[in-house]
């Protein structure tokens, strides 16, 4: 999903919300919403200096991409007009020609930006960013919203990659307390390091992918929310024990939407109060 996608829902939202236009601003890959946006994929090209992206509200106004003169090729695109600059006053320059009548005073400008870093996965673009654009005379916005729109919405494959998804590592946590259960009843031992490499197993074999390998906790190590066992630290799983596990996957096909949940376990035939 990009802007593209939802180009004409994200226009009609701007204008309900007397949104000029958004401004979407990235300096070496610190904003990576700015490529999910424009559609580039997930890191958008090589570029080492600032570049921005401004999607008018007006249907009748084009896209514009703002590139350093150096960096300017990296953006060709047929979807949008490439405009550069070349040192910071040529920058103020086209930023500010980017509104009506060739400025942005009075204008409302959506910005990866959250009023009081309420939304930190929004907060992208810098502070001195956006003093920048408020000397230009923009009223800067969150695009919360607008992202919302734009990238955020799953469409008919995604939906049915992620109840996959869902099912199968629902599948995993189930044969990982059965594993444990098994063990238990049966006078054997087991620890948290075993219980993770047989999920992380069962994930490889039902072609499921994810970031970080899944929490095995007992006991006190259950409190800890990052935690991650390892092999030579790992503590022994007993019967009469809290048990905590927390995984999640995803398909292993690029876009789709990650499955998670955590569930515990009371190791014996009935919680301890």
């Amino acid at each position: 999903m990009s802007y593209w996608t939802h180009r004409d829902a994200v226009r009609a939202l701007m204008a309900a919300q007397g949104v000029t236009g958004w401004l979407l601003m990235d300096f070496r890959g610190n904003n990576p919403l700015f490529a999910q946006t424009l559609g580039r994929g997930a890191s958008g090209g090589h570029l080492t200096r600032r570049t921005f992206a401004w999607l008018p509200a007006d249907p009748h106004t084009r896209e514009v991409v703002i590139a350093h003169a150096i960096e300017s090729s990296a953006m060709d695109d047929p979807r949008w007009e490439v405009r550069t600059y070349h040192d910071a006053a040529s920058l103020r320059g086209q930023l500010s020609a980017l509104g009506p009548g060739g400025t942005l005073a009075g204008a409302q400008v959506a910005m990866e930006y959250s009023p009081g870093g309420g939304l930190p996965y929004v907060s992208r673009v810098d502070g001195g960013t956006i003093d920048m654009m408020r000397e230009l005379g923009a009223d800067v916005v969150t695009s919360a919203d607008l992202l919302q729109v734009a990238i955020a919405q799953w469409d008919e494959t995604q939906i049915s990659q992620h109840d996959t998804a869902a099912r199968l590592v629902d599948d995993a946590k189930n044969a990982a307390f059965a594993l444990v259960a098994e063990r238990l009843r049966a006078g054997g031992t087991i620890d948290e390091f075993e219980v993770q490499q047989f999920i992380v197993d069962h994930f490889a074999s039902n072609d499921l992918v994810s970031v970080y390998r899944p929490t095995v906790a007992v006991g006190p190590n259950s409190a800890n929310s990052h935690y991650e066992p390892l092999a030579h630290t790992a503590l022994p799983i007993e019967r009469d024990s809290w048990l905590l596990i927390d995984l999640w996957a995803r398909m292993n096909i690029p876009g789709s939407p990650f499955a998670d949940v955590t569930w515990v376990a009371w190791t014996g035939p009935s919680p301890v109060p």
